[in-house]
């Protein structure tokens, strides 16, 4: 995700670990990720749109699975949809908060979604959906019917829950909110804000919101670093170098501690989320406590598993990457196909899998947005001609 200021499986699948160099993991220092056919992960193909651009992806413990599609030119049908087990898409949770046609700045009244930008499921089988409410990525627009807002939809009723909206203070006119995760032990969720960088610590309970770190260098891109990816520097068409804030974020399966980092940068960030969520927190001291662990590589999405993996998507390198809790890095998938991926998910295999290995086996989901190959990057300001699409990799048992 992003926003710029300007099958079977064989059940031997094995990964190969990966060197990073000390000066950082770039373009120009990253080592061992081209792997051996025999050793990446087989890919299975969940569901493919040839026109609409897809970026979150969420599984639910049942197998249910739902992507999100942001306005941000091009076809559009829906904010989020539900992938159903016949591969047909349906939008979630019904036609009305999909409602909102092509006039921007005229949305139909009442809650809508405005450019749902990631979707996620917490440890309690919530539904969460992610309204930057930038379209066009052209700044934050308010309304009666929208604006910033984080809703929460009921999987059991196929309901909306909770909305809570943000108002200028949290979700200032530049600001994207970009990726979420859910911390349930204190009913908070910790909120990526790509276009200004900070974070965003919201109380659940009142919808009180907290901008935190805007501005530390933990929350901002690089400057003058420029990714490669399929190999050429990303650039829009005009040769500007976009800067992407803090982008992925990953929450620990103990709520310790809260990951991240910037889109256009190559180091990886933590903090504590005890401190995150004190209400005697000073701003300085959030700041103090943010931990720098080092080289890290160009990522859109991030996801921990219960040991404490955090995988990654590898934007330079078209890949799927894992590093453990003792900072060891390991390439789980490396293809062609891989590219741009953008959020990731981990749950059982779709519903109504036929497969009854696949059934007993957890799996990492992600979606292929190939924002590199829009027009605002396509050196002939094309549309991508290869489907956006949604995969599935096994992970270890």
């Amino acid at each position: 995700m992003y926003m710029h200021s300007l099958g079977r499986v064989a059940p031997g699948a094995v990964a190969a670990a990966v060197a990073f160099a000390a000066t950082g993991c770039s373009n120009k220092t990253c080592t061992g990720f081209d792997l051996p056919a025999a050793q990446r992960a087989a890919m299975v193909e969940v569901a493919a749109f040839p026109e609409h651009q897809v970026t979150g992806i969420a599984v639910s413990t049942r197998g249910r699975v739902f992507v999100n599609f942001p306005r941000w030119g091009g076809a559009y049908a829906m904010a989020v949809g539900e992938v159903m087990p016949d591969g047909t898409l349906r939008p979630f949770p019904g036609e009305s908060w999909n409602a909102f046609g092509d006039d921007l700045r005229n949305p139909p009244m009442g809650d809508v979604f405005v450019c749902v930008q990631s979707v996620h499921i917490d440890d309690r089988d919530r539904l969460w959906a992610l309204d930057p409410a930038a379209p066009m990525l052209d700044g934050v627009i308010r309304h009666a019917g929208g604006g910033p807002k984080l809703v929460q939809i009921d999987l059991a009723t196929n309901s909306v829950s909770r909305v809570i909206k943000f108002d200028e203070a949290a979700a200032p006119e530049r600001s994207y909110l970009n990726d979420i995760r859910i911390d349930t032990r204190t009913d908070t969720a910790f909120i990526t804000d790509s276009g200004l960088g900070a974070l965003l610590v919201v109380d659940l309970a009142t919808g009180t919101t907290r901008r935190v770190l805007e501005g530390h260098p933990a929350t901002q891109a690089r400057p003058e670093f420029v990714p490669i990816i399929e190999g050429r520097e990303w650039r829009t068409r005009d040769g500007i170098a976009p800067r992407v804030h803090a982008d992925g974020l990953a929450l620990d399966a103990r709520r310790d501690h809260l990951y991240f980092q910037a889109l256009t940068a190559n180091r990886l960030y933590r903090v504590n989320t005890r401190l995150l969520t004190s209400p005697t927190a000073e701003s300085w001291q959030i700041d103090d406590a943010v931990e720098d662990l080092g080289p890290s590589l160009v990522t859109d999405g991030m996801e921990c598993d219960r040991a404490g993996n955090i995988y990654f998507t590898a934007l330079e390198h078209d890949a799927i990457v894992r590093r453990s809790p003792r900072g060891q890095w390991t390439t789980l998938a490396r293809d062609h196909r891989i590219a741009w991926p953008d959020s990731l998910a981990i749950g059982p295999a779709p519903a109504g899998s036929a497969d009854a290995a696949a059934r007993t086996q957890k799996w990492l989901y992600f979606t292929t947005s190939q924002i590199h190959r829009t027009p605002n990057f396509d050196p002939g300001g094309r549309w991508p001609a290869e489907p956006y699409r949604v995969w599935r990799i096994p992970l270890a048992r």
